[in-house]
């Protein structure tokens, strides 16, 4: 009998501990719910309410149309009078007979005193011959005579050429003959006499015939 009196009562202390747990869990769901769900409709209760004051306080205004714009009155447009000016006549000159003017001696002025230039005097060509070169041009050869050949330099068959130096003359004439290559005495001579024969267009200097030193060969050969 005691023993499962015993029993009892702990089975029935279970059960009321099942339910004050269930309970205890109910409650502690019901607050979490409480928690999560009851300030964010607070919040939006309020900024209703809010709203509903701001809408409250909006007070209409009536429209006033705009003032009309004022006219502008135009600028008085102020005309400027150009001055006529009047030409004056110009004088007319008298006419000069240009065939019957006539010039005295004290109508001129002289600018310039004829006393006062300097004429430079031509430069005086020189009187010694020139040779060729620069602005002095050579002589031209017009006639060559050849030299005879003498007898004993055929016979011992002498050959070659004799270079002689000479003037040249403004008359074309060949002087002053000397001897600068020779051959042997009786060609050199020869040589000589024939170049004295000889004719040239004479050597200038600015178009101006002059004379000039001028080298001249004479040629000897065997035919």
């Amino acid at each position: 009998m005691n023993y499962d009196h015993l029993q009892k009562q702990k089975d029935l202390l279970k059960k009321r501990d099942r339910i004050s747990m269930d309970w205890a869990i109910l409650l502690a769901i019901i607050i979490h719910i409480m928690i999560l769900y009851l300030p964010p409709i607070a919040q939006f209760d309020s900024h209703r309410s809010w709203e509903k004051d701001s809408r409250s306080f909006i007070q209409m205004q009536r429209y006033k149309p705009p003032p009309p714009p004022k006219e502008e009155k135009p600028e008085e447009q102020v005309v400027k009078k150009k001055k006529q000016v009047l030409a004056k006549p110009i004088p007319q000159q008298e006419m000069v007979d240009l065939d019957n003017l006539t010039i005295e001696d004290d109508d001129i002025e002289l600018v310039y005193n004829i006393d006062d230039i300097d004429f430079d005097e031509p430069e005086a060509l020189p009187d010694g011959p020139l040779r060729v070169g620069g602005d002095v041009k050579a002589p031209k050869l017009v006639n060559r005579i050849d030299p005879k050949y003498p007898e004993i330099a055929r016979k011992a068959r002498i050959q070659g050429i004799v270079i002689l130096e000479a003037i040249i003359n403004k008359q074309g004439d060949v002087t002053d003959v000397k001897v600068l290559k020779s051959l042997n005495s009786l060609c050199d001579q020869a040589a000589m006499e024939a170049a004295r024969q000889w004719k040239f267009e004479p050597g200038t200097q600015n178009d101006i015939p002059v004379d000039v030193v001028m080298t001249l060969t004479v040629q000897f050969q065997l035919k």
